[in-house]
């Protein structure tokens, strides 16, 4: 139960900081990724936070039982990561492997406003920004 509950966890991080934070600040680097979303490349908060999560769940939880809620965490956003490489890095396999995914992340492309989810479109739902097309 804890394992999902980091993993629901970190995808509700996810849609946060994507919508509230790159999209509400307009922060430069995720602008640039709007403008050139077929460039190669990791975003630099990516290998801090996996830095993160890889020194919390080595040596601060490893025998405790709140070291599954971090590594649902974790596993939730290795997901991110790589669905989001796929999406924009293999848009052939992208749209054979998650069509729904692919084209929910093609959508927040098109207006910048919708769709602020990247692995699930759970909290668009929630939140009301869910656009189908």
């Amino acid at each position: 139960m804890l394992f999902v509950l980091g993993w629901l966890t970190q995808t509700f991080l996810e849609y946060a900081i994507h919508r509230w934070l790159y999209h509400g600040f307009r922060l430069r680097a995720h602008v640039e990724h709007h403008m050139h979303p077929d460039a190669p490349g990791i975003e630099p908060w990516q290998i801090l936070t996996a830095s993160f999560f890889v020194v919390v769940l080595t040596w601060g939880f490893y025998d405790s039982i709140w070291g599954l809620y971090f590594w649902g965490m974790y596993a939730s956003f290795l997901a991110y990561t790589v669905i989001h490489r796929i999406e924009h890095g293999w848009p052939c396999r992208a749209k054979r492997w998650m069509p729904r995914l692919y084209r929910h992340h093609q959508l927040h492309h098109v207006d910048g406003a919708s769709n602020f989810g990247v692995s699930t479109t759970l909290w668009d739902a929630v939140f009301g920004t869910k656009r189908t097309g």
